[in-house]
């Protein structure tokens, strides 16, 4: 049988105008990927495909 840990997921929650966003986040304790290498791959992907517009 697995063992799995429970955890509450984190919810962010911000209030923009009149609207209310939740962004609820959860990690997978199995990645091969750091959360800083994803985040770092997520920006320069961001980056290369809005090059065009600046």
């Amino acid at each position: 049988m697995e063992n799995r840990k429970s955890h509450t997921p984190v919810a962010l929650r911000k209030q923009i105008g009149g609207t209310m966003y939740v962004v609820r986040v959860h990690f997978n304790e199995d990645a091969e990927e750091s959360m800083k290498d994803k985040i770092k791959r997520l920006i320069e992907n961001d980056v290369r495909a809005n090059q065009h517009t600046a």
